[in-house]
C-alpha cells in the first residue's frame, strides 16, 4: 500500500516544485517588467500557490509515510 503511494507522491512533488517555481518566476518577471497586474500574473500566483500546496501535502505525506514504514521494522 505504502509503496504505491511512495510511487505517485514523487512525480507529483515534482510537479509541485515546477509549478511553484514557474508561478514564482512568472510573477517575479512580471514585477521586474513592471507589466499591469492582469489575468497573467493572476495564472503566476495560481500557479505558485498549486505548487506550494502541492509540496507541502507531499512532503507532509512522505513523512507519515517514514514513520508508517517504521512502525512495520519493528
Amino acid at each position: 500500500g505504502s509503496q504505491m503511494k511512495l510511487k505517485l507522491l514523487y512525480p507529483l512533488s515534482i510537479i509541485g516544485v515546477f509549478l511553484g517555481g514557474f508561478g514564482g518566476g512568472w510573477v517575479a518577471l512580471s514585477q521586474i517588467l513592471s507589466l499591469p497586474m492582469d489575468n497573467l500574473s493572476i495564472v503566476g500566483v495560481t500557479m505558485a500557490t498549486v505548487g506550494l500546496a502541492i509540496m507541502i501535502y507531499t512532503l507532509s505525506t512522505i513523512r507519515k509515510i517514514d514513520l508508517i514504514i517504521e512502525d512495520e521494522k519493528k
